[in-house]
């Protein structure tokens, strides 16, 4: 009698991340996700400003997620399970892409004011 063993998947949360620009971004946010008592592995594709995360057994809470990110310099958002939730976050999302924009913004308008400061 041959006994099939259910492998169980592990939990995934998908997360979206702003504020990365290369792959050095990328690694800094794999590592502090990586960090999260819980975390098995972070994946973070920069192109579509991702990361994937997989739980181990012990699982992780999603705001420790999210602030091991925001420690690390960069803006997160969990992207909720399931299909209905994911519509009803996409506006969460634009807003968290605003608000990285605004700040970008707000840089820029500093440096500005800052080199006009040194040539006048």
């Amino acid at each position: 009698m041959t006994g099939a063993v259910a492998v169980a998947e592990p939990a995934k949360r998908e997360i979206a991340i702003t504020g990365m620009t290369c792959a050095s971004c990328v690694r800094s946010v794999e590592t502090a996700l990586a960090s999260v008592a819980g975390v098995e592995s972070a994946e973070v594709n920069l192109a579509n400003e991702r990361a994937t995360v997989r739980l181990g057994a012990a699982g992780a809470e999603v705001g420790d997620l999210v602030h091991a990110v925001e420690r690390a310099g960069y803006g997160a958002l969990v992207i909720p399970e399931g299909d209905a939730a994911r519509a009803a976050a996409v506006e969460d999302e634009r807003a968290l892409r605003l608000r990285y924009v605004a700040s970008l913004q707000r840089r820029l308008i500093v440096a500005d004011t800052q080199v006009g400061e040194q040539v006048g």
